[in-house]
C-alpha cells in the first residue's frame, strides 16, 4: 500500500514541468525530490526516536500518518488551484493529449525512456549490497557503515543545490552525465581500497545517484509536449520501477560469485552510460529535444494518432 503512492509521482512531476525554461525545471524537481527529501532524511530518524522513546513505536506511526496526510492536503490544493480542462483530455488551448503509444513512437520519448532504465539498473547494481561488501570484505562495522550514509546524505544535498544553481548547465543530460560518472568513480574508489578516507570520499560521490533523479525528471518534460507529461511521467517511472526491480537481483546473483562483482559491473555499466549521456546532449537538437529556453507557447504541436485512445 505503501508502495502504492508512487502513482501521485507522475502528476507531481508534470506539475513542475510547468516551468517554461529547462533550468527552472531542473531547479524545481531538485527542491523538490533532493532537498526536501534530504532535509526530512536528516531530522525524521532523530524525531521518530525521541516520539518513540515518549510515546512508544505506535506513537511514530501516527505522526506520520498526521504528515501524511498533511501533505495530501496540500497536493490537492496545489492540483486543484489552476483551471479544469475538459475530460476529454484536451488542454487549454484545445489540443489533445497524445497517446501513449504516440509517446513511444517519439524518438526523444524513446531515449529519455532508456536512461530512465539503464541509470538505476547500472547505478543500482553496484549500490544494492555495497553494505554488505564493506562489512564482509573490508571489515568496517555497521554501525561505521550507517554513519558513512549521512556522509552521503550531506553530499548529496550539497551537489544537488550546486546543480540546481548550475547557471550554465548545457542541458539535463550533461548533469546526468556527471552525475552517472560520480557514481561510477564511487565505485572504483570502493573497489580500490578499504581505508576509512577513501571509503568515506566513495561515499560522497555516490550522491550523484540522488542527484541524478531531477535531472532525468528535467529530461522528460523536455522530450515531451506539454499535454501529455502526466502520461511520459508515468511511463518514465514503470521504467524506472522495472529497474528497481532488476538491479537487486542481479546484484544478488552476481555478489553470489565474488564480492567485489557487482561493484565491477555497475562501475564498468555507468562509464558507457555517462558517454551516452554526454552524445545525447552533443546531439539533443537533433534528436527532437527542445531548447529550454523556448517558452511553452512555442512548443511544437505533434499530431494525435490512434494510440490516443489509450
Amino acid at each position: 500500500l505503501i508502495e502504492c503512492s508512487a502513482a501521485g509521482v507522475p502528476a507531481t512531476s508534470a506539475m513542475l514541468a510547468r516551468a517554461p525554461t529547462e533550468r527552472e525545471r531542473t531547479r524545481a524537481y531538485t527542491y523538490v525530490y533532493n532537498i526536501a527529501f534530504g532535509v526530512s532524511g536528516i531530522l525524521a530518524p532523530a524525531a521518530g526516536g525521541w516520539v518513540a522513546d515518549l510515546a512508544g513505536y505506535r506513537a511514530v506511526f501516527v505522526v506520520s500518518a498526521v504528515f501524511l496526510g498533511f501533505g495530501t492536503l496540500v497536493s490537492l490544493g496545489l492540483s486543484s488551484g489552476g483551471p479544469r480542462g475538459p475530460r476529454s483530455g484536451a488542454t487549454q488551448d484545445g489540443a489533445q493529449a497524445v497517446g501513449y503509444l504516440a509517446l513511444l513512437t517519439m524518438p526523444a520519448m524513446l531515449i529519455v525512456l532508456a536512461f530512465h532504465f539503464v541509470v538505476p539498473l547500472s547505478l543500482g547494481i553496484g549500490t544494492a549490497l555495497q553494505a554488505n561488501f564493506l562489512v564482509d570484505e573490508r571489515g568496517l562495522r555497521v554501525g561505521l557503515v550507517g554513519t558513512l550514509g549521512s556522509v552521503n546524505a550531506l553530499a548529496g544535498l550539497v551537489l544537488s543545490l550546486a546543480l540546481a544553481h548550475w547557471r550554465r548547465m548545457p542541458s539535463a543530460f550533461a548533469g546526468i552525465a556527471l552525475c552517472v560518472a560520480l557514481v561510477s568513480a564511487s565505485f572504483g574508489l570502493l573497489l580500490a581500497s578499504g581505508a576509512l578516507g577513501v571509503v568515506a570520499l566513495a561515499f560522497a560521490l555516490r550522491s550523484g545517484f540522488g542527484a541524478v533523479w531531477p535531472l532525468l525528471a528535467a529530461a522528460v518534460a523536455g522530450a515531451t509536449p506539454e499535454r501529455s507529461r502526466g502520461r511520459a511521467y508515468g511511463l518514465a517511472e514503470f521504467s524506472v520501477g522495472v529497474a528497481d526491480v532488476l538491479a537487486p537481483l542481479s546484484a544478488g546473483l552476481l555478489y553470489g560469485v565474488s564480492r567485489g562483482l557487482p561493484l565491477w559491473v555497475g562501475m564498468l555499466g555507468a562509464l558507457p552510460v555517462a558517454a551516452a549521456a554526454l552524445l545525447v546532449h552533443r546531439f539533443r537538437l537533433r534528436l527532437a529535444f527542445r531548447s529550454g529556453e523556448r517558452p511553452v507557447a512555442e512548443l511544437p504541436v505533434v499530431t494525435p494518432t490512434a494510440g490516443d485512445a489509450l
